[in-house]
């Protein structure tokens, strides 16, 4: 029982045999999360005494007695901070997420919040007052905007993290923390509770050292929400046997060596367990750059529009004095990344033209994107290595087109840099609603590599 975040779930819980296995596994959590926590920062709010069921018959529920962790963009009842806002740290949310219901309703045990860059708007996980750490080389950002989601994940200090995805948010950091992330088809999670930056980009997903075990949190958890009208039923897909490499995006100059070096790898993985490979010529580095421009524009307006409601009034501090109409508006709600992501915002909006003009440029990518994976699906990097010790929007060249079509990607592990010295990531996407069918890809690709 030393180390128990190295086991899967169904070994953790074959281990529970009566109420004193249930209680050390809570208390062997949270020892840990205090120890690591003083290091890498990956938390903001944990619970020293958890709730969680005594009743031994509830080991038959799949998920039951696993610790979790929670991205701080969710709303859990009578917990301190949200969106790890430094002028929210002592705002008390009223009522649960859909989600926190879910896990709660299975007998999961919710054993704290994480940090992550404020407001979800960032990709480094050091867009906040809370530095989170990256725990395979400090010198090098966890990922964001789920850094202490996959941080938390990573440590050992939580078997599974509940986050959300807006443009590579869960799986840029999972890569880099050697995890399995998924962003799954848009509306097929529920998205009440959660504290919107672009609604039409904003997925809720999952971050899991296991495939396996991330397709248990799945099953129970991708389900249609009348609470949420952007929810969805979700639909079941055949399996498809065929697998695009885009030739120009992988040979291209600005990719890293590494990054190349584990495709091969994983093509040789891939035709062992019967996944025809195709190499193909029509997706480019040049879509993605274009892609990348929109979601920029679009998740900017959307951010405005969310985000313009926390303006010292109605949430924030309460003991000013104000002496005019800018005094109430103070510059420090916000820290710097989230004002000018604000202000983008703002400017774009001006500009009614073009703004309906990246709206249409995303109606076509969707419809191109729905035809070009109609029978396969398509193999992308996560992050360039060369991008590493740099802060620029290219960081996320790879992730942002599975927000902008909505459909499913997941990120996974496949090799580590020495360079780096972190884990190296892929990330394999489907078309709308095959989330599960490009899962069990990456648990074959695992399953191959053990």
């Amino acid at each position: 029982m030393k180390k128990i975040y190295k086991l899967s779930f169904s070994k953790i819980k074959k281990s529970i045999k009566s109420k004193k296995d249930i209680k050390n596994i809570v208390n062997y959590f949270v020892k840990r999360t205090n120890e690591k926590n003083k290091k890498l920062k990956f938390s903001n709010y944990f619970i020293s005494k958890p709730k969680f069921s005594k009743n031994i018959k509830d080991n038959k529920i799949n998920i039951s007695f696993i610790p979790y962790m929670i991205k701080d963009i969710f709303l859990i009842k009578n917990t301190k901070g949200i969106a790890n806002n430094y002028n929210l740290k002592n705002y008390k949310s009223k009522y649960n997420c859909t989600i926190q219901k879910i896990l709660k309703k299975n007998k999961s045990i919710f054993i704290g919040k994480n940090n992550m860059d404020e407001f979800a708007i960032g990709s480094y996980g050091k867009n906040t007052k809370f530095k989170v750490l990256n725990p395979w080389n400090k010198k090098i950002f966890p990922g964001g905007s789920s850094s202490g989601s996959a941080v938390s994940v990573s440590s050992g200090s939580c078997m599974f993290s509940i986050a959300t995805d807006t443009g590579g948010s869960i799986r840029l950091p999972s890569s880099i923390n050697g995890l399995t992330g998924i962003k799954v088809t848009y509306g097929t999670i529920s998205r009440y509770g959660v504290i919107s930056f672009a609604p039409t980009l904003d997925s809720v997903g999952i971050i899991s050292k296991k495939t396996k075990d991330l397709i248990k949190i799945l099953n129970k958890i991708q389900t249609k929400d009348k609470k949420d009208k952007t929810s969805v039923n979700f639909i079941k897909k055949k399996k498809k046997k065929t697998i695009i490499v885009p030739l120009k995006i992988f040979n291209s100059k600005y990719l890293d060596i590494e990054n190349k070096k584990y495709l091969q790898k994983l093509i040789y993985i891939l035709k062992k367990i019967g996944i025809k490979v195709e190499f193909d010529k029509t997706l480019s580095e040049k879509t993605l750059l274009i892609t990348n421009k929109v979601y920029y524009s679009i998740s900017s307006v959307e951010a405005f529009s969310c985000l313009s409601k926390f303006d010292n009034i109605r949430y924030g501090k309460k003991n000013f004095i104000y002496k005019n109409i800018r005094d109430i508006y103070k510059k420090d709600f916000f820290i710097k990344s989230v004002r000018q992501r604000m202000n983008k915002g703002k400017k774009e909006l001006l500009n009614k033209k073009k703004y309906y003009i990246n709206n249409r440029l995303r109606i076509i990518l969707i419809k191109k994107m729905k035809k070009y994976l109609k029978k396969k699906y398509l193999i992308l990097p996560v992050v360039n290595l060369k991008e590493l010790k740099k802060r620029r929007k290219k960081i996320d060249l790879y992730n942002t087109l599975a927000n902008m079509i909505g459909f499913p990607s997941i990120s996974f592990r496949i090799g580590f840099s020495k360079k780096y010295n972190i884990p190296i990531g892929m990330q394999i996407m489907g078309n709308k609603f095959e989330d599960k069918n490009i899962v069990n890809i990456v648990k074959n690709i695992q399953n191959e590599e053990i």
